[in-house]
């Protein structure tokens, strides 16, 4: 291995320390994905396997699936879901199993599907989901976007201030529920198009009341509940949120720029210790015949924006949140890209150019189950992660609950927790 690559796994396997105090090894994550394996709304044996296949591997951190946080408004029928009052129950086997096989750095991925959560997944015939306004999931302006979108999805009903209230009080009691169970942290999706994300887009969240009409009010929702989730847990407990890179373009960091929002949580001691910048909604996935388009090369030397899509975007959290940290004198969350990275090569520079703290990897961790030591191992030289099966963006996402499930129930790696 010749010299370049030695100080690119110099750079990569260099520890951070978050915020709230959790120390990672490395500058690798194992973002969300969603194996599709729960049964009536539980972690499996299946779950187990899966992740402790990955806490085996070199990843600094784990961040599980989107975990719901009602039952009634799921993504898909093989969510998992805690139910409402469940924080104050005895934590189920099954929880504090994966709990443990996950290892002593693993943040929950609370969710909330919004208008995106499809007809019959948890609720009974007739019972709408909800969002920030009353509408329909959008999947296209083609006739067949049109039908589909009508046949998968309700016209959902615009929250109600108890809504609201209740969906807060939800997100804290997961967290709680979280921390009980024995997990290090959770992470907010406010990203791809769901509950969270509905309310920080002005496409989706029309409202005329105090969570609508400007970023401040739109990003309101957020500010409660990382609140209230802050009130009811340790401050060692990590709280991350997913943002899409969209978001940046409506506003959002505009808005926490500004000297006039309510800003504490986002930086103050006890908020926030981890943002992920990714992209994506239903709305604007890709065909199975596109690809994501390629971006223009950095101007900083060895980063290709065709392989970090969004570091453009964190580049931008990263100013707006420095300028924020450096008024309030209080530490500056850590930022993680998640979206195209293959190669070492990439990943180092993302990392030295400061334009990202943490390499998010998703799907090539899907495909290979210990990419994060071959990305480590100094035997490899100019190591890049294997390249999807099938071309597209949307048929390889349909494929990868299945090659999740296949990495679960092939697994013979003993549990230890089980």
């Amino acid at each position: 291995m010749d010299s370049a690559d030695q100080q690119q796994i110099h750079v990569i396997q260099q520890p951070i320390r978050l915020p709230c105090g959790l120390e990672l090894t490395n500058r690798l994550v194992k973002a969300a994905m969603a194996p599709c394996l729960a049964k009536a709304g539980q972690p499996t044996p299946e779950h187990h396997r899966l992740y402790n296949q990955w806490s085996q591997d070199r990843f600094g951190l784990l961040i599980t699936e989107n975990v719901q946080v009602c039952p009634r408004h799921l993504a898909t029928p093989t969510d998992i879901a805690i139910r409402h009052g469940a924080e104050k129950d005895p934590i189920p086997t099954s929880w504090q199993a994966w709990a443990k096989v996950c290892g002593p750095r693993c943040l929950v991925q609370l969710s909330h599907a919004g208008l995106q959560s499809p007809r019959g997944c948890g609720r009974t015939l007739g019972d709408r989901p909800i969002g920030p306004s009353a509408m329909r999931v959008c999947l296209g302006n083609r006739l067949i976007d049109r039908l589909v979108a009508w046949a998968l999805f309700d016209h959902a009903r615009e929250a109600s201030k108890d809504d609201i209230n209740l969906i807060i009080e939800q997100f804290r009691a997961g967290a709680l529920f979280c921390h009980r169970a024995g997990f290090q942290g959770v992470q907010l999706h406010c990203s791809h198009g769901f509950l969270l994300s509905e309310f920080l887009s002005a496409k989706t969240n029309q409202r005329h009341d105090e969570y609508g009409m400007s970023a401040t009010n739109r990003l309101r929702i957020l500010f409660q509940i990382i609140d209230a989730i802050r009130s009811s847990v340790p401050e060692s407990f990590c709280l991350s949120i997913k943002l899409n890179c969209s978001d940046l373009s409506v506003g959002c960091w505009t808005t926490l720029s500004q000297p006039s929002i309510e800003r504490p949580s986002i930086v103050t001691r006890g908020g926030i210790d981890l943002i992920e910048i990714s992209g994506g909604t239903y709305e604007n996935c890709p065909t199975s015949k596109e690809e994501v388009t390629p971006q223009p090369k950095s101007k900083k030397k060895g980063v290709d924006r065709r392989e970090a899509y969004y570091v453009e975007f964190t580049q931008e959290a990263r100013r707006v949140l420095r300028t924020i940290s450096t008024e309030s004198r209080q530490p500056c969350p850590i930022l993680m890209t998640t979206g195209g990275f293959r190669s070492r090569s990439g990943m180092a520079a993302a990392i030295s150019n400061e334009e990202t703290d943490l390499i998010g990897l998703g799907r090539p961790a899907c495909l290979d189950p210990l990419l994060s030591t071959k990305i480590l191992d100094s035997n490899l030289a100019n190591y890049v992660s294997p390249n999807p099966p099938v071309p597209g963006v949307t048929l390889w996402k349909i494929l990868v609950p299945v090659k999740l499930a296949y990495m679960a129930v092939a697994s013979h790696v003993p549990l230890s927790a089980t």
